[in-house]
């Protein structure tokens, strides 16, 4: 969820058991965070650790080039929410919980 500058809100994890087979399409809905968004307490990735450490140095090791370019076309504007875009990532998961 972001706000107006697309500046990160909040972030929601959603676990589905179904999948769709690989190649394949497949319509879906979700219902969105509808209630008013949690205090900011810090902003910015200066306050952010990776495995401990600290953000920046992992950041530039590990995409040291990075290219936003393609960023903004992921926001899907939505209306009448406490925020005004939203971006959603898939991650595939395959594990056995027995």
């Amino acid at each position: 969820y972001y706000n107006t500058d697309k500046e990160l809100l909040w972030v929601e994890s959603k676990y589905i058991d179904e999948s769709v087979r690989q190649q394949r399409k497949r319509p879906f809905s979700e219902m969105l965070f509808n209630a008013s968004l949690p205090y900011e307490i810090a902003s910015g990735l200066s306050t952010a650790s990776v495995n401990g450490l600290p953000n920046n140095s992992i950041s530039e090791k590990v995409v040291p080039d990075r290219n936003n370019s393609g960023s903004n076309s992921a926001f899907i504007k939505i209306e009448n929410m406490p925020y005004e875009y939203i971006t959603i990532t898939t991650n595939n998961y395959i594990g056995n919980p027995n």
